[in-house]
């Protein structure tokens, strides 16, 4: 899959831009600031309907304007895809080849990318939250059916913390404990079979940056024992009196998460600080072959600022991950040389403005 051309209006700090893409390799060069990673999250937003650097995305909107509108023009085994969104106050509007998309839900995942930044040292140092961000992300992308379970799981969540801050009965709490272990009970198992999967692509793709020798593993926390949905209710059953005097709940899949570790040991204590960026590099190329094998479609790769933070040996042995066929969007302050033998289109930004090099 490949993005032929993008236009944006009104989106972030971009005005209006109209890009054609003719190669597939793309570097966007500017300064801090001019909208470099706007347009990478422009593009990474069509993937699951979510940015990759905020959950609000009325701040998509650019400022003192009502809505944004983007239209996406992909092609994959000589189809065109035209796709045209449009984000507002009121909510999110998305038409595929002229007809309106009605269930969200049935569109996720059919155009993969992978946003790949500087930032995502987070993952591995930073709070669980982040963690579970990048699993919901995931899974979501290509996954109908977590989509929806995590959706009316957050929904169900917020209306039983709703009731505990007002301290409600138990049988109030009971009815949206037993509403809410079904969705829960997907979610720890999918979870559960998605790490296991990514796991292994995680750690092929790391022993070709770092040694099999270190032992690279990704390790799920869940907050539960059991994922059985009477075990679930059980739990919260249980934990009502605590959960009444912090007014939230304290477990559930909302707690979960998942460790980096390397020679066994929790690699944000012991590694490095090349293991610990070879580590986020490898999860990010696992999460490009995990969206490959499920969907049968090559992803978009969003590189932002990250290739001159690398050295030269590091740089290399990253490009070789990359097949010649997959697309890459790569963002930096000045052009980095000999970057990877493929040609590269160059852009230009500045304010908000995309000028190509000719």
């Amino acid at each position: 899959m490949r993005l032929s051309s993008i236009s944006l209006q009104n989106f972030r700090n971009i005005e209006f831009a109209a890009i054609d893409f003719k190669e597939n390799r793309h570097f966007l060069v500017g300064n801090n600031g001019v909208g470099k990673t706007n347009l990478l999250e422009a593009i990474g937003y069509i993937t699951a309907l979510r940015s990759f650097r905020t959950s609000q995305y009325k701040k998509l909107i650019r400022w003192n304007q009502t809505e944004t509108k983007i239209r996406y023009c992909f092609e994959e085994n000589n189809c065109k895809s035209e796709i045209v969104l449009r984000l507002h106050a009121k909510g999110k509007e998305l038409f595929l080849n002229g007809e309106k998309v009605l269930r969200f839900a049935d569109f996720v995942g059919n155009f993969p990318t992978v946003a790949l930044s500087s930032h995502d040292i987070l993952l591995l140092r930073g709070s669980p939250q982040i963690r579970r961000r990048f699993i919901d992300m995931t899974l979501t992308a290509n996954n109908p059916v977590y989509f929806e379970a995590i959706r009316k799981y957050y929904i169900g969540l917020q209306s039983r913390n709703n009731l505990l801050k007002k301290d409600a009965d138990d049988s109030e709490l009971e009815s949206f404990e037993i509403s809410l272990a079904p969705f829960a009970k997907i979610i720890f198992e999918q979870r559960v079979n998605a790490l296991d999967e990514l796991n292994k692509l995680f750690s092929e793709s790391y022993n070709k940056i770092g040694s099999d020798l270190e032992i690279p593993t990704l390790k799920y926390k869940p907050s539960l024992e059991s994922f059985t949905e009477e075990a679930i209710h059980s739990v919260w059953k249980e934990n009502r009196k605590r959960d009444r005097i912090l007014k939230t709940t304290e477990k559930g899949p909302h707690r979960d998460d998942f460790i980096f570790q390397i020679f066994n040991r929790e690699a944000k204590d012991y590694g490095s600080e090349g293991q610990q960026r070879s580590l986020v590099i490898s999860l990010r190329m696992a999460q490009i072959n995990w969206f490959k094998n499920c969907s049968n479609t090559q992803p978009v790769l969003l590189a932002d600022d990250i290739l001159g933070e690398l050295d030269s040996e590091r740089r290399e042995k990253f490009w070789k991950l990359l097949t010649p066929e997959i697309q890459v969007f790569a963002t930096g302050t000045k052009i980095v040389k000999n970057i990877s033998d493929c040609p590269w289109e160059i852009f230009y930004l500045h304010n908000g403005k995309i000028k190509p090099q000719f």
